[in-house]
């Protein structure tokens, strides 16, 4: 977390988004604000529906689509939590994931499940 958190943070206000150096060490950043933001409203609400992954796994044929829709997702919600982009650019997030090979991804998993 040292790394994460800007040394001009004086622990005086609540710990705010703009308080941590999203750049340094992408991947403690990314935990970090998981556990802390993400999880949060497991931890202080009751849900109203819970929704469960299909698989928790990569399937045969996904490794060809995979890195580049992974990246892309990566990439992108970072940068919408962050608001280094704006939400009025969901829609072409979307759009990009399905043509850069989630509706691939999707048709992979629809046909295992119906085997």
């Amino acid at each position: 977390m040292k790394d994460v958190i800007s040394e001009d943070y004086d622990g005086s206000r609540d710990l705010a988004i703009s308080d941590m150096d999203v750049n340094t060490n992408n991947g403690q950043f990314n935990r970090f604000y998981a556990l802390l933001i993400g999880d949060r409203p497991y931890a202080t609400l009751e849900p109203d529906h819970k929704i469960y992954s299909e698989l928790y796994y990569t399937i045969d044929g996904m490794d060809t689509y995979w890195t580049q829709v992974s990246d892309l997702e990566d990439k992108s919600i970072l940068q919408f939590i962050t608001g280094a982009k704006s939400l009025d650019e969901w829609d072409q997030f979307c759009t990009d994931w399905h043509v850069q090979g989630g509706d691939q991804i999707l048709e992979l998993v629809k046909d295992y499940l119906a085997e």
